[in-house]
């Protein structure tokens, strides 16, 4: 559980910042998927997702590729602001917007065949976004490197994952039954992002943790 400790360590020092990163373009993204349903009367419940997960696919990949560097620049010591590390995340951005709707979908794919399928798929794909980010892979470079890097990792990233994975699908599922417990309007839908971005920050600080500590393991002699 070291990767989950140290995670909770780095989350305690900057983890209002990652928050703050993750809330705002959680709230742009919502905004722009509220404004597209009124303006176009969308009303079917598949469509209304559709544009939400069109909207985060459009906004995250900032933060998330910010977010990335920010950590990945306190790790080597030689630590960014965060409007360069946004800045910088532009440049994988179109990458990240194709990752997205890719491993999105394989792992709903993975999910429609049962829980256990796409709970694999998150496994194997956990690396997928750090990889674009930190060495300039394609989305399926990417992909196929993290299936590959994952392998006799079990012992060192398994149980972490497993605990950050039920960590943050409870967490998801209270928030989402919270909303629409009060009945989604746009305010609690809103509020709803703001109180997730914590959960999404912390997911991104433990599996840059696990990204690394694969990656050095990986290149120890007879590894």
């Amino acid at each position: 559980m070291a990767p989950l400790m140290q995670s909770c360590h780095f989350f305690s020092r900057y983890g209002v910042t990652l928050t703050v990163l993750f809330a705002l373009t959680g709230i742009g993204a919502e905004l722009f998927s509220i404004s597209f349903t009124k303006a176009f009367e969308v009303s079917k419940a598949w469509e209304i997702s559709f544009i939400s997960m069109f909207s985060v696919a459009l906004f995250e990949p900032v933060s998330t590729g910010a977010a990335i560097y920010f950590i990945a620049s306190r790790n080597d010591r030689e630590p960014l602001n965060v409007y360069d590390c946004v800045m910088k995340s532009w440049h994988p951005y179109s990458r990240l917007v194709v990752c997205y709707f890719m491993v999105t979908g394989l792992v709903l794919l993975g999910f429609s065949l049962y829980l256990l399928p796409g709970i694999y798929l998150l496994y194997k794909l956990l690396f997928v976004e750090y990889l674009i980010v930190l060495q300039g892979k394609s989305p399926g470079e990417a992909m196929v490197e993290s299936f590959f890097q994952t392998n006799g990792q079990s012992q060192l990233v398994l149980p972490s994952f497993c605990l950050l994975i039920g960590l943050f699908l409870v967490g998801s599922w209270g928030i989402d039954a919270a909303v629409i417990s009060l009945g989604e309007s746009d305010f609690v839908r809103i509020m709803g992002v703001f109180i997730k971005a914590p959960l999404v920050a912390f997911a991104v600080v433990v599996g840059f943790r696990l990204y690394d500590l694969s990656l050095r393991a990986s290149l120890k002699p007879g590894v």
